[in-house]
This record gives structure tokens, C-alpha cells and sequence, in this order.
């Protein structure tokens, strides 16, 4: 998981701890204001025991021990004292600890907001209409543009779709990226892959669960992969899902086209 991701999710467990500890620390604040309101208190012991535990930011707590305390020659029975103390400190640890982690999201998401450099050019892109989208240096990045999506850690990734082709180029990449096209079944018999790329990319096709892959690395590099000769037999005209996975791939410069050109 990068490193956004190990930062939210150990925001969200710190979170769920400190509120634990907190009501914690509620319980044994009313407790020990129980037990010391009835030998040190004229007023009801539950009273400033509610005061105690549930007015926020422990200022009912406060005013007990400013105001509530009126038998001053009584010995305060100490009753729950050490448990109040401890869950406090470990309150108090946990909620810095919580500062910290959210200090380091807060970070490291501005730090990819500032070095993703994300640029859409046309938002028609997303819905299988021509358009254009840039990403620079995205590293662990999953975003989603009205279906397009794409996951993992990529280096000058420039990705257009017009006149029916999706076109892919990159310095370097690990990870995938999806377009949602329109197809009909003649263009999905017309669907090829061509362009150059050196390492591992697969083209996964998918419809309603139904899915087909594809190796185009090897069959590519200046040739042309054609794809439409897969088992189309369950797919029928629509929406599809065209994800194509990148292992250490470099150099890549790929057309999928489904225009029959």
C-alpha cells in the first residue's frame, strides 16, 4: 500500500483508539468524582459525577474540583485515582500520536497533489468521447474520471481517445489504466493493438463480468496485435471495460483501435 494509504489508514485505527480511551477516561473521571463527591461534597455525588463525565473538554471535571469540593477537613478517598491517571496519560499520548500521523496525510497529499500534475483537457474524454489527460510522475494514484481509472506508478503517461482509438504512451509504468468505451459488436471484432513497448502489457477486455485477455508486448513493437480474434460470443453491443496492465514497461507508445482503420 503507498505510503497515502498506510497514512489514512493508521489516521482512521488512531482515531477509533483515541475515542476509546476517551470515554475511558469519562468512566473513570465519574467514577473517582462519585466516590470523592460523597465524602468531600455537599451536593449529590451522581450530579457532579455526570458534571464530571460528560461536560466536554473535562471542564466539568474542572469545576467539581474548583467548586464542588466544599468539605475541605474531609480525606478524599482516592477510590479509581490510579485508573483515572493512566487512562488519561494514555489519552493524551495517543491524541499526539493522532497530531503526528494526520500531520504526515495532510503531507504527503499535498506533496502528491503538487507532483501528480493531473491535466484533463476534455472531460468528454471519460465518457468515450475524444479528449486528452496528462499525468506526470503519478506514483500508488488511483483516480477516477467518470469511468476512466487508473492505478498504480507511472512516468510521463499521456493517454487520448479520438475517432475511435485510445491512444497510450509513457516513459515508464507499473500498474493499469481503464477507458469505458461504446462499442458495438463490428467494432468489437475490428478492436487491435499496435505501437511499440518493452516489458509486460496485457489488454483485458470486460463486460458484465465477462472478461478476455489479451498479451500485446510481445505481439506488438512496430506490428499490430488484433484482438478482435478473441471468443466474443458472450459480449454484445454496449459499454465496455478496456484495461490494459503495464509490468515494468518502458517506452510505451500503443494504439487500441476499434475503427477497422
Amino acid at each position: 500500500m503507498d505510503i497515502i494509504g498506510n497514512s489514512l489508514s493508521l489516521m482512521i485505527a488512531m482515531t477509533v483508539v483515541n475515542l476509546l480511551l476517551m470515554l475511558i477516561v469519562m468512566l473513570f473521571a465519574g467514577l473517582w468524582t462519585y466516590h470523592d463527591a460523597k465524602a468531600k461534597s455537599e451536593q449529590s455525588p451522581f450530579m457532579w459525577a455526570f458534571v464530571a463525565a460528560f461536560v466536554p473538554n473535562f471542564l466539568g471535571f474542572v469545576v467539581y474540583l474548583a467548586l464542588g469540593r466544599t468539605k475541605k477537613e474531609e480525606p478524599a478517598p482516592g477510590s479509581f485515582k490510579i485508573p483515572l491517571i493512566c487512562s488519561f496519560v494514555a489519552w493524551v499520548v495517543s491524541l499526539a500520536v493522532l497530531v503526528v500521523i494526520s500531520m504526515i496525510f495532510t503531507f504527503n497529499a499535498l506533496n502528491v497533489a503538487e507532483h501528480e500534475n493531473i491535466l484533463l483537457n476534455d472531460l468528454g474524454a471519460a465518457a468515450g468521447r475524444q479528449g486528452n489527460f496528462t499525468l506526470v510522475d503519478a506514483r500508488g494514484l488511483r483516480i477516477d474520471f467518470f469511468g476512466n481509472v487508473w492505478s498504480g506508478a507511472f512516468r510521463d503517461l499521456n493517454a487520448s481517445s479520438e475517432n475511435g482509438e485510445w491512444h497510450i504512451r509513457m516513459g515508464e509504468g507499473d500498474g493499469f489504466l481503464q477507458f469505458s468505451p461504446q462499442l458495438t459488436l463490428e467494432e468489437l471484432r475490428n478492436l487491435s493493438v499496435s505501437g511499440t513497448a518493452d516489458g509486460e502489457v496485457i489488454l483485458q477486455l470486460e463486460q458484465n463480468g465477462v472478461e478476455q485477455k489479451i498479451a500485446v508486448a510481445t505481439a506488438v513493437n512496430g506490428g499490430t496485435a488484433a484482438v478482435g480474434s478473441m471468443d466474443i460470443s458472450k459480449f454484445v453491443s454496449g459499454r465496455f471495460r478496456l484495461r490494459m496492465y503495464f509490468e515494468r514497461a518502458e517506452n510505451v507508445d500503443l494504439v487500441v483501435s476499434w475503427n477497422g482503420s
